[in-house]
């Protein structure tokens, strides 16, 4: 299923029948129903950084707000529809019953535990169990003295369930919390944050009507029936979605033409192997980054990067979140203001390296042989050499004899004297074989060095 990442976290594009499906497909998991205090939670003042990470990490992540779908339309890569807790409860439920499944149910007071297996039974009267655990659980305070043991209890009769489904109805941010907690400690089936819908399929709280929800006006009718409880808390939620969107909003006036496409090169060592992705003006899909998991390195040049629709930004943020090892190197200010604005720049900023001198100080730890990305066309062979040259490459003088060959040091570091011997041997052996060296778009510190030695004149007019 196709995502977005709107405000740093990665929202399912589906409907909400898609979605169910979805969520039904998944073994194990998390499922999270991202409404505007999710988002005031994690972006709020200090912020949560631990919640935000966690929402990041869900399995499924959904719209559980009117406003982050018309965000996502306005920036012109929108979600279908809202999709909440409270509607996904009973649709999954259902689908357990035909099925004569299990569910579990954590949440609600103790008192009301034999009124919600009653009302269970005779809404979903093929269920096979329902279990019902209505033990508080705590996530702060001095109570979390006691919580490694009150985890265990609620994870042995978990096990005794065996549900298909587990729903936690503890609220946010504690029910995420809790299952980021306990996840490591049993085996846990698909789990799925819905909040309050338990009071709404039990009648304790009445749900806004149809016409409300499509204008995106139900927080205005559960405001009308609990002022007092929620007035505070939605004034602040939409203050923090207005902080965050208003400059976001901006962004969308950005160019969206492609006049650097994107390209990628594959540099290979003896035991090491790097892919280079120059990344194009404006992302907009993951075919650019389809090998990246096959390299050891992946190196990101951001030179003329500077926009992405919401789903290209999906996709480079769960490259940094999958590749092992990621460089990123010459990237815009901004384009860093961009990504901080789309709430990334988190991810990104780790990686950065400020220099292509950098960046191979880096790979040197790795791997001290010198890397080349070579390919041929119609008797001309382009070379591209990553590093420093500062030797004979036997291969390079091996293939190239008798061709015209293009030698692009874009991404040379440093040419020591051993390196100049080898060019101009390969020059000179070309030339008497009728063949051509031709150097291509020296780094400042390629040109550097060529005056150093007087053979600028060999890149005169190749200077990018």
């Amino acid at each position: 299923m196709d995502r977005i990442s709107l405000l740093g976290i990665f929202l399912a594009k589906g409907n909400l029948h898609q979605i169910a499906k979805e969520i039904l497909k998944q073994k194990t998991g998390y499922v999270s129903t991202v409404n505007l205090d999710f988002l005031a939670r994690a972006y709020g003042h200090p912020p949560f950084h631990e919640y935000c990470d966690i929402l990041r990490q869900s399995t499924i992540a959904t719209a559980d707000g009117m406003p982050l779908v018309w965000l996502s339309r306005f920036l012109g890569d929108p979600l279908k529809e809202r999709v909440t807790g409270a509607d996904l409860f009973p649709l999954l439920v259902k689908h357990i019953n035909e099925k004569k499944g299990n569910i579990c149910f954590i949440g609600g007071a103790p008192e009301e535990k034999k009124v919600i297996e009653r009302v269970f039974k005779a809404h979903y009267p093929d269920l096979k169990t329902i279990a019902i655990i209505p033990y508080q659980i705590h996530t702060q305070g001095e109570e979390l003295a006691d919580a490694k043991t009150r985890d265990t209890l609620i994870l042995e009769e978990i096990a005794k369930a065996k549900p298909d489904i587990l729903f936690l109805g503890l609220g946010s941010p504690k029910q995420e919390i809790w299952y980021q907690r306990i996840k490591t400690r049993a085996s846990l089936p698909i789990t799925i944050g819905v909040g309050g819908a338990l009071n709404f399929l039990i009648g304790t709280k009445k749900r806004a009507p149809l016409s409300w929800q499509r204008l995106g006006l139900e927080w205005l009718y559960r405001l009308i029936q609990e002022p007092s409880r929620l007035w505070q808390r939605y004034f602040w939620d939409a203050w923090t979605f207005f902080r965050l969107a208003t400059p976001l909003m901006c962004t969308r006036f950005r160019s969206k033409t492609i006049s650097h496409p994107h390209r990628s090169l594959f540099f290979l060592s003896k035991k090491h192997r790097v892919q280079l992705i120059k990344m194009p003006d404006y992302l907009s899909d993951a075919n650019i980054f389809e090998n990246a998991a096959s390299c050891d390195t992946l190196i990101l040049d951001c030179t003329h990067f500077r926009h992405a629709s919401l789903q290209g930004l999906f996709h480079l943020a769960n490259l940094y979140r999958n590749c092992n090892t990621i460089i990123t190197c010459r990237m815009r200010k901004s384009t860093r203001f961009f990504l901080k604005l789309h709430r990334l720049f988190d991810l990104i900023e780790p990686t950065l390296s400020s220099s292509i001198e950098n960046v191979v100080f880096q790979l040197k730890k790795r791997c001290q042989e010198p890397f080349l990305a070579i390919s041929q066309d119609a008797g001309i062979v382009h070379i591209h050499l990553l590093g420093q040259i500062e030797g004979s490459v036997e291969k390079v003088l091996e293939m190239t004899q008798q061709k015209t060959v293009f030698c692009h040091l874009n991404y040379v570091s440093h040419i020591t004297q051993n390196g100049f011997l080898f060019l101009a041997t390969w020059k000179r052996a070309l030339e008497r074989s009728g063949g051509k060296l031709l150097l291509q778009n020296p780094s400042p510190s390629a040109i550097s060095d060529f005056k150093n030695v007087g053979l600028q004149h060999w890149i005169e007019g190749e200077k990018r």
